[in-house]
Order: structure tokens, then C-alpha cells, then sequence
């Protein structure tokens, strides 16, 4: 039982991971397109989720079911 838990929560942890690059990919090319790639990739994740939260529509939630 408790391997399968692990390796849920790291498919889980993966997810996340997979959506906050997909997050930084559209911020660069949408969003705030007069940031450096390198700028970007500083941004913490928090400040990700927030953008994402504030500039697509649907929130966070919506960009995560738009990019299942």
C-alpha cells in the first residue's frame, strides 16, 4: 500500500511540474511576451500560479483542465 501512495503522489508531483512549464511556455509567448525567457524561468511558482490565476480565463483551474 504505501509504494502505491509514493508513486501516486509523485505522478501527482509530475503533473504539477509538467502544467507550471506549460504555465511559463504560455506566459512567454501570451502574456507578458517582454519578459526574458530568463526572467521568466525566475519567476517562482507561486508567482506562475498567480499570472495564470489573473490573465487566463478560468483561473488556474481552467488552464489545467485546458491542458489535460
Amino acid at each position: 500500500r504505501r509504494h502505491h501512495a509514493t508513486a501516486t503522489t509523485a505522478r501527482h508531483e509530475r503533473r504539477i511540474m509538467d502544467t507550471l512549464e506549460q504555465a511559463r511556455v504560455w506566459i512567454g509567448e501570451c502574456v507578458w511576451g517582454d519578459l526574458d525567457p530568463e526572467d521568466i524561468a525566475s519567476l517562482s511558482d507561486a508567482q506562475i500560479h498567480a499570472g495564470i490565476n489573473r490573465h487566463y480565463a478560468g483561473g488556474w483551474a481552467q488552464f489545467v483542465k485546458d491542458g489535460e
